[in-house]
């Protein structure tokens, strides 16, 4: 969102395994949560994706979710072991 302010301060929000930059605020803006989200898929091997519309999320027998979502470049079905909207 173009106008985010977490309503949540950034020691409640962050990952166990990695901290926010301390130089932020307690309250962080869109793009400091989104800089926040790029970094932990990169440093852990998650897939993250941003600016996708979310169609439909399906629970699977073996504990995976099947996702379809809508980007730009048109839909897309995958499976994985989390998922975070």
């Amino acid at each position: 969102y173009k106008n985010l302010r977490t309503n949540l301060p950034k020691q409640v929000m962050q990952s166990p395994d990695l901290d926010f930059p301390s130089s932020l605020p307690s309250y962080v803006d869109g793009r400091a949560l989104g800089a926040y989200i790029s970094t932990y898929a990169e440093k852990f091997g998650v897939e993250a994706t941003f600016g996708a519309r979310v169609l439909e999320v399906t629970p699977l027998a073996d504990d995976r979710w099947q996702v379809k979502y809508e980007t730009q470049q048109g839909c897309v079905e995958d499976d994985y072991d989390a998922v975070v909207v």
